[in-house]
């Protein structure tokens, strides 16, 4: 198939309705690359969405059919192909030659599409503080239901690992929506992404414009409970044999005894990763919201209602204005 044996053509309603399409879905090449494509040969879209997740559509006459090209959630994009044949292994051949045709005419523009990249005022961040969070809820929510202590186990670990990277998600997000001007060099920001998490906290109101201090403010001693929680989740994501992992074994009358220690920090968290429950992990949950609490209030009221609204999605939208970046709720 080359671009010269395919033309504008709006597909006969009645053939839509009649014809069951194959439809192929595609997100390796982005929509914009494959709009630029079609825009450059063919003009403006020539046929009208059909669905709220749909922006644009081609309607196009193509060797022995038809097909409708359109983007799909912004994020990825549709190909419905109309054979002339009704065989599936047809229709799907005309489908991967269409596919094929565009990604090798994609390539001249994707030196524009970065620059369209590298100059739009607009982003779309994934938010790590929800989707974490969200996370480790679910898994709680499992340990708490199942019977199955190896289950409830692995639930347990999981959901204490999600819990603690949430929070450190928002410090992320925080650090780049935020960060003074005059720190955006690439050496500052990969020392912060090294740096570690109670550096991260102690620096967030001075490099960052959103808060009215120079310190975070607590209420009480979360910041004392998150960073000893911190402290065991270092020593679990290393591996760290602590004396709770050695057991010693003792005979005695032709028994054998495990004397297996049972060790715990200041606030009765397990330093043996094996023997988190499910008591322990609603202490960290809430010492995570207590954590957010703290950050949230620290904050200057100009940036405070929207970015908390903000980490309540899982994309935040920015807009960036005059050299700072504005929260958006759409594009």
């Amino acid at each position: 198939m080359n671009i010269s044996d395919i033309k504008l053509a709006n597909i006969d309603p009645e053939t839509r309705k009649r014809k069951q399409p194959l439809s192929l879905h595609e997100n390796k090449l982005s929509p914009y690359l494959v709009y630029m494509v079609l825009k450059t040969d063919f003009g403006r879209p020539n046929a009208l969405p059909d669905s709220d997740n749909i922006q644009w559509c081609y309607e196009l006459k193509v060797p022995n059919g038809f097909v409708r090209v359109g983007d799909w959630n912004q994020y990825s994009w549709t190909l419905d192909i109309y054979a002339n044949n009704s065989d599936a292994g047809f229709a799907e051949s005309i489908g991967r030659e269409f596919f094929d045709l565009i990604g090798k005419r994609a390539n001249y523009f994707t030196k524009k599409a970065k620059s369209a990249s590298d100059s739009s005022k607009f982003k779309i961040i994934q938010n790590p503080f929800k989707i974490y969070l969200a996370g480790a809820k679910h898994l709680l929510g499992l340990a708490e239901s199942t019977t199955n202590n190896l289950d409830k186990e692995a639930l347990c670990k999981g959901s204490f690992f999600l819990f603690l990277s949430s929070f450190e998600g928002l410090l992320n997000i925080i650090y780049d929506l935020y960060l003074k001007t005059v720190l955006h060099e690439e050496s500052v920001r990969r020392g912060l992404q090294r740096a570690n998490i109670d550096l991260k906290l102690r620096l967030a109101p001075l490099y960052c414009m959103c808060f009215i201090g120079d310190s975070i403010k607590y209420k009480n001693n979360e910041l004392d409970r998150y960073m000893s929680i911190v402290e065991l989740r270092n020593d679990f994501i290393h591996a760290n044999l602590s004396p709770t992992m050695r057991t010693s074994v003792v005979k005695l009358d032709g028994y054998t005894f495990p004397l297996e220690e049972r060790e715990s920090n200041k606030y009765s968290i397990p330093k043996d990763v094996a023997h988190l429950d499910i008591t322990h992990l609603h202490f960290v949950n809430s010492t995570i919201e207590e954590m957010k609490d703290a950050v949230l209030s620290s904050m200057h009221h100009k940036f405070r209602k929207d970015f908390q609204n903000a980490i309540s999605r899982e994309q935040i939208i920015t807009e960036q204005v005059q050299g700072e970046n504005l929260i958006r709720i759409s594009l």
